[in-house]
């Protein structure tokens, strides 16, 4: 009789449906997006983008630049791309030809990261992909993911959880190795929960909690983060309490946060330490009963499908587990220059990445603010839709979703000015051409449609009200005036 502790038909199924789940947030949420922040029209237009890439390479590389956008990039193409992303999306989260929606998937999102730039430069944009891309290799090759004839391969389950390790060690390890003293002192929760990039209601009340328990928490968070990993490799008990703890900080971090998607990708490789035994035990028995039973025996298939199939997973695994030791190795040491070539082959295809936010804790917070004039002398502002800007205005819980303009609003705000931030300008010049899809990524217009004259762009040092200021006039936010980020400017 099969041993269901040692396999994971179950965990498989909900880790699938899971992962489409993720894939269709991220491609819906870069539908409402993309022709603001990359159409023709856009922040960083991806075919002005693209057209430099290939002076530059001479050809369309499109294996140094893997993105089917190379074939045309319009709008309605790049519409498009995210619009099918749903549609494989939905094929996956259904259980439909999981193989090969799973790789529509993963080739128009990595298509969309390339032409994105630095607006899909997030970690759960390549950690989305890493993890797709090792997904493919998971799934059964049948037209249907409910099948109980063909097990989860053994070395794909073993990468799968190499790169938990890997996420999470590495998160970790980097805050350790940058030497931050915020994090070595133990103050950095106190500090991230102002000035993340986005905050939401909880994290105003989390930044006023007792100092000690920020301290504890930031004790807890080297504990998971360093030690919890160990137990993915160890005895199956503590290997599900590890999958728990892990499980739960990735929710408290939701709960304090907007990190898009990562926290729900994480949790969904989690469900890859949960074993049959387990599932049936508090799940399935009881509400998926219907998928099926989980068979007496494992039939192993030894068709001429199934052996290549076999060798293909083993190639590519192995190869993935050599990326993730050198990638580990790579963290302290230079690589000989003949390893880096490898590597470098492989880099393009955003199979194999090093992780680790927030390695370095901001301790102060600075905002820009953008307003326009007609005359010079009346300065209206604009709103974002989720970054902070109004004091009065409640932050926001937004995530999963993932607004990339408010996000790349808040690393432009940590650079001296305008001239470090490539992108800025051409936004400034779409809000005073007043592009629609442009605008659109913004909340409020003060000029409802009507371009200004003039623009500039102002920094403010933003700090969370205390409780007694909160009381008094309903303020989130006290901001203090710093300077110009960017000049007056109008258009030629």
């Amino acid at each position: 009789m099969i041993d269901q502790t040692k396999t994971y038909f179950i965990a498989r199924r909900f880790f699938i449906r899971f992962l489409g789940i993720v894939y269709l947030i991220a491609f819906a949420s870069m539908w409402t997006q993309i022709q603001g922040l990359v159409g023709s029209t856009g922040i960083l237009p991806a075919k002005e983008y693209l057209a430099a890439a290939k002076e530059y390479y001479g050809f369309p590389n499109i294996f140094g630049l893997p993105t089917i956008f190379w074939f045309g990039c319009w709008d309605k193409a790049l519409v498009a791309v995210c619009g099918l992303g749903v549609v494989a999306s939905i094929l996956i989260i259904s259980g439909f030809f999981p193989v090969i929606a799973l790789s529509v998937a993963w080739v128009f999102y990595l298509s969309i990261v390339h032409v994105g730039q630095t607006f899909l430069s997030f970690q759960w944009d390549i950690l989305l992909l890493e993890v797709g891309f090792l997904s493919i290799f998971l799934c059964p090759w049948r037209r249907m993911l409910n099948t109980f004839d063909e097990a989860p391969p053994q070395w794909v389950m073993f990468a799968f959880r190499l790169l938990l390790f890997k996420l999470m060690f590495q998160s970790g390890l980097v805050k350790i190795l940058s030497n931050d003293a915020n994090w070595l002192d133990l103050s950095a929760i106190h500090y991230h929960m102002f000035t993340q990039p986005l905050p939401n209601p909880v994290s105003w009340f989390g930044y006023h909690q007792p100092f000690f328990l920020q301290e504890f928490f930031c004790v807890v968070l080297f504990f998971v983060e360093l030690i919890v990993p160990f137990s993915i490799i160890l005895h199956r008990t503590t290997r599900l309490w590890g999958c728990g703890i892990l499980i739960l900080f990735q929710g408290l971090i939701m709960l304090t946060g907007n990190f898009g998607f990562f926290n729900l990708l994480t949790m969904a490789l989690c469900f890859l330490l949960i074993d049959d035994k387990f599932f049936r035990r508090k799940i399935y028995d009881k509400t998926f009963a219907e998928w099926g039973q989980i068979p007496q025996e494992l039939k192993l298939k030894n068709d001429f499908i199934a052996k290549i199939k076999d060798v293909i997973c083993q190639v590519v695994v192995g190869v993935l587990i050599s990326l993730t030791f050198l990638n580990f190795a790579n963290m302290k040491a230079t690589l000989p220059a003949p390893v880096e070539t490898v590597m470098s082959i492989f880099r393009p295809y955003l199979i194999n990445n090093s992780y680790g936010l927030f390695a370095s804790m901001t301790t102060t917070r600075t905002e820009i603010i953008i307003e326009g004039s007609n005359d010079g002398h009346t300065w209206k502002a604009y709103e974002f839709r989720y970054k902070p800007g109004n004091t009065f205005r409640r932050p926001a819980q937004v995530a999963p979703h993932q607004p990339r303009l408010d996000w790349q609003m808040w690393f432009a705000a940590l650079l001296p000015d305008y001239r470090y931030t490539p992108w800025f300008a051409n936004f400034l010049k779409r809000i005073l051409e007043g592009d629609k899809h442009v605008m659109k990524l913004m909340w409020i217009d003060p000029f409802y449609g009507n371009p200004p004259r003039f623009l500039r762009a102002k920094v403010y040092d933003y700090k969370f009200t205390t409780k007694k200021q909160r009381a008094e006039n309903g303020e989130w936010w006290r901001r203090t005036e710093k300077g110009y980020f960017a000049p007056i400017m109008q258009l030629e």
